[in-house]
């Protein structure tokens, strides 16, 4: 049977678990509750996974709690320069993940490890080793690998490695970006019309805070990644006015079976395997309007600021890739650094935690519907 679940009373969870009511801008209110209507209204939540929903909702307001206690009590940490980041995007399976993971092997470059984006407040003293927050993590790893190992040959990921800032726009409860949402499809249609302008700026307050913790910028810009960036250019680079935003490109019929086939294993790892094959087909290849308004927002943006980069070479040579993104902000990437690229290179081999695959008519997909779908897409990078 599904359970229910209260949008008030999860926050009074939270503020009773920490003992602040301060969440900061309520833009998030109206998103949340929306979210936790529609998985009240068709998802299919049963007590264990009730649970674990209520448990991750739980975390994601104690730190908003938590984020906004420290600027209270600490408002120089607004005064945190971080707007300039090197930010990788473009759809699933284009190459971002290791595009971005190669570039946050340089100690020039702060990154988001997994356990600083699902836990950024501190629990306890400062220094605690091992700190508690990679512990859980870890442990909450193992677990996720013991019941879906396949989740790992699509994405893997590890405590201590970077990962997605995603997990920080999820503060705002106004992105799609969340595994959740999976059960309740009338939220993503609504969010998706919404500003996206709270979100980001939740983004940056949360990098802020975390680059405080860190001793403050030290000259290192952060170097981010996150495929959801890609339909709302325009509001990135308002938020990070220096950025340097990274696309990257790949075949689209290479790219919509690969993304339905890892929905369709998340879906199961979250408890949303009743969403069918077909459903996820058409959420993949929905992925084609995220481009539409990448290229109409490119109109009125700087072109020094947007790279474009193809999935061959990023698997065939992301040194140079790296290089090239270095020249578009004025510097060279050193000796040192590109040695130290290809030697991470072969140590994460492509297929390391094995190789999957898939095909567009398991989702009911043709090549047809494919090139249809991204005819805008095709026709802008045929001209350029």
């Amino acid at each position: 049977m599904s359970q229910r679940l209260d949008a008030a009373a999860l926050m009074a969870a939270a503020s009773d678990l920490l003992g602040l009511d301060d969440f900061g801008d309520p833009a998030f209110v109206e998103p949340f509750e929306r979210l936790v209507d529609a998985v009240n209204a068709e998802g299919t939540l049963d007590a264990t996974w009730a649970a674990a929903f209520a448990a991750d909702m739980t975390r994601l307001l104690c730190t908003r709690l938590a984020i906004q206690a420290a600027i209270t009590a600490n408002p120089e940490i607004e005064d945190e320069d971080v707007s300039d980041p090197i930010i990788v995007t473009g759809l699933a399976r284009t190459g971002t993940t290791k595009l971005h993971r190669a570039l946050a092997v340089s100690p020039e470059f702060q990154k988001l490890l997994l356990w600083q984006a699902l836990f950024p407040a501190p629990w306890g003293p400062p220094g605690t080793d091992p700190d508690p927050r990679i512990t859980i993590t870890e442990q909450q790893l193992h677990d996720l690998r013991e019941r879906f190992p396949e989740m790992m040959a699509v994405h893997p990921v590890e405590a201590r490695e970077p990962e997605e800032e995603v997990l920080l726009l999820q503060l705002s409860f106004r992105t799609v970006g969340t595994a959740w949402v999976c059960h309740g499809y009338s939220f993503i249609d609504w969010v998706v019309q919404q500003d996206q302008a709270p979100a980001y700026a939740d983004l940056r307050r949360a990098l802020q805070y975390l680059q405080w913790q860190d001793g403050g910028r030290r000259g290192r810009p952060w170097v981010l990644k996150a495929p959801i960036h890609l339909h709302a250019l325009d509001t990135v680079l308002a938020t990070f006015p220096r950025a340097t935003v990274v696309h990257c490109h790949r075949d689209p019929h290479q790219v919509i079976p690969s993304t339905a086939q890892m929905q369709e294993i998340f879906h199961n790892a979250y408890g949303a395997n009743h969403v069918g094959l077909e459903q996820i087909g058409r959420n993949a290849l929905l992925s084609a309007h995220s481009w539409e308004s990448n290229l109409a927002q490119r109109v009125g943006l700087n072109p020094a600021q947007i790279l474009d980069v193809d999935y061959t070479e990023i698997c065939s040579e992301v040194g140079a890739v790296v290089t090239r993104i270095l020249a578009s902000r004025g510097s060279e990437p050193s000796a040192e650094l590109l040695s130290t690229i290809a030697g991470w290179e072969t140590e994460n081999p492509q297929y390391r935690h094995g190789r999957s695959g898939s095909s567009l008519d398991r989702y009911g997909l043709t090549p047809r519907q494919v090139d249809e779908a991204f005819s805008t897409y095709t026709a802008f990078f045929a001209r350029t």
